[in-house]
């Protein structure tokens, strides 16, 4: 668990999520819960989670949350802890390296084709998106982290490549372990709406190299910030 961070803290994040949505099973609303709880950093590495703690918090028995905490260690997002529970797990410095290597390659693309096929929703998307990510004062580092995966989703959309798309979206399960926002590092946002700015230029201008190197950069540049923060730990 992250110093100063109560454990009940992680318990208090999930019930403050609202109820669950819809899902083909009480069990997948569960797990898509847990998992969208990693993404935002409301869950973070070192989180301790107990059976009946997390189903108090939502609200459920616990047999649909040992259905997901199953699924989720299973996808080695968890570890089973030294007495009752799961932890979720920290990613090795070298299995960040590898996360952000392959994060530079595959985003960089999604960037190259959203050049070649963005249409014009795709185009206004992406700008409203960035007007709003350009606007937020720079100690709001929650809702940069949010606005920054709305900028990326939409890039990804623009892509039109349902296969990138997949392979985006299992990284998604690598990053959200990467620990708190790298947009807590000084001066990162203004870096990013730099970053997102020269991006979205290139794919409005249909210039495909130009975005592909682009979206690379910046994923560089988030890997760099993360290494300015306290451990080195923190998803850009």
């Amino acid at each position: 668990m992250q110093p100063g961070r109560a454990e009940t803290e992680a318990l208090e994040a999930l019930a403050a999520m609202g109820p669950l949505g819809p899902g083909a099973s009480l069990g997948e609303a569960v797990f898509v819960r847990l998992r969208e709880a990693l993404r935002t950093g409301r869950l973070r590495p070192g989180d301790r989670l107990r059976e009946e703690e997390v189903a108090a918090a939502l609200s459920v028995s616990r047999t649909p949350v040992r259905e997901a905490l199953g699924r989720m260690q299973a996808r080695d997002l968890l570890r089973r802890g030294g007495g009752r529970g799961h932890v979720v797990r920290r990613l090795q410095a070298a299995e960040r390296e590898q996360v952000y290597a392959m994060r530079a390659v595959l985003e960089g693309a999604a960037a190259g084709l959203a050049a070649r096929h963005a249409r014009p929703a795709d185009l206004a998307l992406l700008e409203g998106v960035h007007a709003r990510f350009a606007a937020l004062p720079a100690e709001a580092s929650a809702e940069a982290a949010e606005l920054n995966r709305a900028f990326h989703d939409a890039l990804r959309r623009a892509a039109g490549n349902p296969w990138l798309d997949a392979s985006l979206e299992a990284l998604a399960d690598a990053i959200s372990l990467l620990g708190p926002t790298t947009f807590t590092a000084p001066g990162r946002h203004a870096e990013a709406v730099g970053e997102h700015g020269a991006i979205l230029e290139a794919v409005r201008d249909g210039r495909a190299e130009a975005a592909e190197a682009t979206g690379r950069r910046h994923i560089e540049a988030a890997h760099a910030a993360r290494r300015r923060l306290p451990g080195g730990e923190g998803p850009g």
